[in-house]
């Protein structure tokens, strides 16, 4: 089967979850005998391609206007705008001429867009209904971003506007595609609420390689390295400098490590620390940075600490941290995705951030308690192993693949963009007189002119 993969940024240097879960599908995918033509689009310097056997590769650099009106929008509004304005303005010129290309020339059977902003530029494609198209919606859009707002502190008069349009986005592509897979029930739920058919969307959770971060002993070298001496109690938080990630670890500097006495060290993983690195941290907060195989790390580790209290999607850093036997402390948040019942004892759940303290201390003096946990979660980590977890597209693919196109389902290019106002016919360039931010969150002609009538629409 040949699988066009429609990826919004380049999955072989971004380090963020989604691209970990690109890879998996790909690997997956290539085990299995299938071809691979891979569509990525990202800034203009993220232009690092590895050649790969079976799999095509097509790059293309986002255009200019898109990174100059995200960037205006972040500088004067604080607000993340860059991927709603790839679905609005389409990502580079000649975007749908570029697919069909590719269609026709690798004999694509199956369209894979990874994540739901990658829909809308696919709309006359998607009508002509030849092929089916699957979407994987890595949390819901809508509720991300309003967490993001709020996060950024983006006046409510224009993140009332932007997520009017990003949930209208949201709607529409979850309509337009022959099968929508999210990534826990939860998230499954919202979607329906928000307008996804029940029919046509699945649950395929997120997940770990066990053959890669599994348990392994103490590599004394690198505790040396990370100056951990014996008695030292070892916190962990991994993670990407994503909003949720960043609340975490502030809330660990300072509403859990202060309550805590000098026996426990906290070490942190991945791109936060770039973040982390800016702040006056305390001797005993360890920045390791960013780890390719944190199974090291792991070993080193008492106890993983996810005080995670925004995001949706099932974490991956829970399910690793599952994979590497380790107890967990996290939120219900934290824990999203993950089968959890009465009888599951490998995560310790706890929701008050001023409880996470005590739970620590009551967990590092029980050793026998910790080794269960790590045992349980381990045993529970292999039931999310990514070669079981991807074989489901595959079999989704194969399905779709000996269907007859669904004529009716998708919604049509022409009613997707019924009430949409292209960039091309706003002049956003007009000059206008300097106006100070609060004016112009009040006045909705100068947000008009600033970055254009498609963003409210």
């Amino acid at each position: 089967m040949n699988v066009l993969l429609i990826v919004p940024y380049n999955v072989f240097e971004a380090k963020h979850g989604n691209a970990i879960r690109v890879r998996a599908l790909m690997d997956t995918l290539l085990k299995n005998g299938n071809r691979i033509s891979l569509l990525m689009y990202d800034l203009p310097g993220m232009k690092n391609i590895r050649e790969v056997e079976n799999v095509k590769v097509y790059f293309r650099p986002v255009k200019f206007r898109v990174i100059a009106i995200a960037a205006l929008m972040r500088l004067i509004f604080r607000a993340s705008t860059y991927d709603l304005l790839c679905a609005k303005m389409e990502p580079f010129g000649g975007f749908e001429e570029l697919v069909k290309e590719i269609i026709q020339k690798d004999e694509i059977d199956v369209i894979q867009c990874e994540n739901v902003w990658t829909v809308p530029p696919l709309m006359s494609v998607i009508s002509d209904g030849k092929l089916p198209i699957v979407v994987t919606a890595h949390d819901v859009l809508i509720d991300r971003f309003e967490q993001l707002y709020e996060y950024q502190g983006v006046p409510r008069l224009v993140s009332r506007r932007l997520l009017r349009s990003i949930k209208e986005i949201e709607t529409r592509a979850l309509q337009a595609c022959e099968t929508c897979v999210c990534v826990s029930e939860e998230d499954r739920r919202r979607l329906i609420e928000i307008g996804a058919d029940p029919t046509r969307i699945t649950v395929i959770p997120n997940g770990v390689d066990t053959s890669k971060i599994r348990p392994v002993g103490k590599d004394k070298k690198l505790a040396k390295e990370l100056k951990l001496e014996d008695e030292d109690i070892v916190l962990f938080f991994p993670g990407s400098e994503m909003f949720q990630n960043k609340r975490a670890a502030d809330d660990i500097l300072k509403r859990i490590l202060p309550k805590l006495d000098r026996r426990y060290k906290v070490v942190f993983a991945g791109t936060i620390c770039s973040y982390l690195a800016k702040q006056n941290l305390p001797e005993c907060v360890i920045l390791a940075g960013y780890v390719e195989d944190l199974t090291s790390i792991y070993a080193l580790v008492d106890i993983v600490v996810l005080p995670i209290t925004i995001g949706s999607g099932t974490k991956l850093k829970t399910v690793e941290a599952m994979a590497a036997g380790k107890p967990i402390i996290t939120t219900q948040n934290g824990a999203i995705g993950i089968d959890l019942d009465e009888d599951s004892n490998y995560i310790m759940i706890e929701d008050d951030l001023e409880s996470f303290p005590c739970r620590i201390i009551e967990l590092s003096q029980n050793e026998g308690l910790r080794n269960r946990m790590g045992r349980e979660a381990r045993e529970k980590a292999l039931e999310y192993d990514w070669d079981i977890l991807m074989k489901r597209y595959v079999e989704i693919y194969e399905y779709l693949k000996n269907m007859a196109p669904s004529k009716g389902k998708a919604i049509t290019a022409e009613r997707y963009h019924s009430k949409e106002i292209k960039f091309a016919d706003c002049n956003i360039m007009t000059p206008v007189k300097p106006l100070s931010l609060n004016l112009l969150c009040t006045n909705d002609a100068c947000l008009r002119i600033i970055i254009g009538e498609a963003v409210w629409t």
